[in-house]
């Protein structure tokens, strides 16, 4: 049963309610009401595609988004210091917020992503880490934006599992009881203590999990420590803990109420490992707030055959090895249907510039950049050597 057919079952069995208005997607939806409707959404669900019996999977989420001009020196003129004051008070959700199919209308669900809170995290958590990618570059601005970007859909994803966990709820007892919404009017908008609404908390920990390397998650720290309650209580759940508060939480969830965690192993209900609930299962929607051209934040979807054009050094690279020529193809191919396939393993070459990698086979992989509007094919070689030395750096 995918979403779209839970939303018709809840629809029918009249478990699609009104967004209670002291809900801060309420709230965010009040403050960015034109520019949501004008907002695009990045799609791609994730059941069988045309290519291979494989789902789908954003394994590389954030690699997925792009700037005009590739890279910057400076990010745009936001107010930082009104935006920090908000996610002290309000939490990350003033960057990014999930929508639920229990609201009305179900059809505008999904992660929507401030453009202004990827290029605050950005500039105020990412940038001053100094990462450098396994070949020792550093890391540059279209990084930095991309792992933002990361950071709140990873956030935001989680209370997409915690939607699903309760529709699961609701699919078991035939919808006769409106868990999600019960569970939000009476928990998740009644915290007792710091450490609620759970959600919030696991949704950080969540987040923070996926991050690696010391200075990224001293920073990450500092930044969800700064946050309010059930927000900043993350690190209560991280490690093994992570467990017992999915546990407290789909607990809460079937009662309807807040409690401790039960007998039943209720964590079972959130798929953390995206093993049936997978990134490409969830709309995801940038919402503008900056118009200069040259800041504007798009997804990458498909890249035409007519956007693409060859270098010298790709042409002299295909003549020596004309064997992959067949298997060249059919990425070019793929990638004209979606660059989330699978089978291409699409990523930044961290630290490069903007140049992007495909996978050709379990031994060769080609280098690209955009470039004029077009997209330019740079090399074609040995996996490690093409992240040694994919040329356009």
């Amino acid at each position: 049963m995918n979403v779209s057919e839970i939303i018709c079952l809840l629809e029918e069995h009249q478990l699609v309610n009104e967004l209670p208005p002291e809900h801060h997607v309420h709230r965010r939806e009040r403050e960015n009401g034109d520019r949501i409707t004008r907002s695009e959404p990045n799609y791609s669900p994730s059941w069988k595609n045309d290519w291979e019996e494989t789902p789908r999977r954003f394994s590389n989420i954030g690699d997925y988004i792009l700037i005009p001009n590739g890279d910057l020196e400076e990010i745009p003129n936001i107010n930082v210091q009104d935006i920090e004051g908000k996610v002290i008070r309000e939490g990350i959700d003033v960057l990014a917020w999930y929508r639920s199919f229990h609201w009305h209308p179900s059809n505008r669900w999904g992660i929507y992503i401030l453009d202004k809170g990827i290029y605050y995290l950005a500039q105020n958590v990412f940038r001053g880490v100094g990462q450098t990618s396994r070949y020792g570059r550093s890391f540059n601005m279209l990084d930095q934006l991309q792992q933002g970007f990361r950071l709140l859909f990873l956030h935001e994803f989680f209370h997409f599992i915690t939607d699903i966990a309760a529709s699961v709820l609701e699919v078991g007892t035939d919808f006769r009881t409106p868990y999600y919404t019960d569970y939000v009017k009476n928990v998740y908008l009644n915290p007792r203590n710091a450490d609620e609404p759970i959600e919030e908390a696991l949704a950080n920990a969540f987040a923070y999990n996926r991050f690696q390397g010391k200075d990224v998650r001293r920073q990450l720290r500092g930044f969800m420590r700064n946050q309010p309650n059930g927000y900043s209580a993350f690190d209560q759940y991280l490690g093994r803990n992570f467990s017992r508060g999915r546990r407290e939480l789909g607990t809460s969830i079937s009662n309807g109420r807040s409690g401790r965690r039960s007998l039943v192993p209720l964590e079972s209900l959130f798929d953390c490992r995206c093993q049936d609930v997978l990134f490409g299962d969830v709309p995801i929607y940038i919402v503008q707030t900056i118009s200069i051209p040259q800041y504007v934040i798009r997804f990458l979807t498909s890249i035409e055959r007519s956007e693409i054009i060859k270098s010298p050094t790709f042409e002299k690279g295909i003549q020596k090895i004309p064997q992959i020529r067949p298997k060249l193809e059919k990425a070019l191919q793929m990638l004209e249907y979606s660059v989330h396939h699978t089978g291409l393993n699409f990523e930044k070459i961290k630290g490069c510039d903007t140049v992007f990698t495909i996978r050709i086979d379990r031994r060769y992989r080609l280098a690209m950049r955009p470039l004029n509007g077009q997209w330019e094919l740079l090399r074609i070689g040995e996996h490690d050597d093409i992240y040694r030395n994919p040329g356009g750096c």
